[in-house]
């Protein structure tokens, strides 16, 4: 290559000539022209594109739905099957009473492996099936004054018996006061306060205690389930109207349970109280225990 002024002769990759300094714009303009691209590729984009390809392409983003929306699509049979799986934590709770029997050899212990993560965490000495009728149970000398201002309430229980720690979710709170241990009788009274969320999703406090018969139906080792309702199944306590009802069942040691659930609304807020104890020793624990608490019981606000 030569200089095209001097007419020198220049290397093919120089820029300028080394005789006269003369720019080599032949080099310049290949220079410019160089691309890190591999060959056919399209030119580097020099401005920002407005939207990039897959913004525009085939597959458009699609926008969140908005709460309401997402609402609307919400089958009534899915809104129920999610209250009742807020009512876990007390069915939960429940199985704590199981356990108990179970450790006494009321429960087989295939049956009540499942039920030992409760809300009351009792696990009592192993003892033998209870089978005598009547005069059966100690009277309480003394009650005990709760004040538990988490489930909105106060009530006195006899001495003696285990208060268990506050259980919290973002659905509920709930409590579970137990006869002692060494008493080895099963005696559970569960009481929850269903949070604001969860209390707007209800539709009545029967709806509360059928969710339980559901439960109790769907439980292993559960038999012969049953409900009725009481004969007063409208009981004032605290100055409320509760609902109530019975639920009876067998375990797989042929031994019935009865369960008690009351359920009210009080200031727009949901409460429950369940009741569960051996049927031999039902009838006298009620008159000996439950209804001092239920006598007592009061809402705080």
């Amino acid at each position: 290559m030569k200089c095209s002024r001097c007419a020198a002769e220049l290397p093919d990759s120089s820029t300028f000539c080394s005789s006269c300094g003369t720019a080599n714009p032949s080099v310049q303009v290949a220079t410019s022209s160089f691309s890190y691209l591999p060959a056919g590729a399209p030119p580097w984009p020099t401005t920002m594109p407005a939207r990039s390809a897959y913004a525009n392409g085939s597959a458009p983003v699609q926008a969140p739905l908005s709460r309401t929306t997402e609402r609307s699509r919400r089958s009534p049979g899915k809104v129920m099957g999610s209250i009742l799986i807020l009512l876990i934590p007390l069915v939960i709770g429940v199985g704590g009473t199981l356990g108990v029997l179970a450790s006494q050899g009321r429960f087989s212990g295939a049956a009540a492996a499942p039920k030992k993560v409760v809300v009351a965490q009792v696990q009592a000495t192993p003892g033998a099936t209870a089978t005598a009728q009547g005069n059966q149970l100690p009277i309480p000398t003394s009650f005990t004054v709760a004040n538990i201002k988490d489930v909105n309430a106060t009530l006195e229980y006899p001495a003696g018996w285990v208060e268990d720690a506050l259980q919290k979710t973002t659905d509920s709170t709930s409590v579970g006061i137990h006869s002692p241990q060494q008493e080895q009788i099963g005696i559970s009274f569960y009481l929850v306060r269903y949070s604001n969320s969860t209390s707007a999703a209800i539709t009545s406090s029967d709806e509360i205690n059928q969710s339980h018969v559901q439960q109790f139906t769907g439980m292993s080792g559960v038999s012969n389930v049953q409900s009725a309702a009481a004969t007063n199944n409208v009981p004032t306590i605290g100055g409320a109207a509760w609902k109530e009802l019975d639920i009876t069942f067998t375990n797989t040691n042929s031994t019935k349970i009865d369960v008690m659930s009351m359920a009210v609304e009080h200031n727009k807020v949901y409460y429950n109280i369940v009741v569960i104890a051996p049927d031999i020793y039902y009838p006298e624990a009620m008159q000996k225990y439950i209804q001092h608490m239920f006598t007592t019981f009061k809402f705080i606000s």
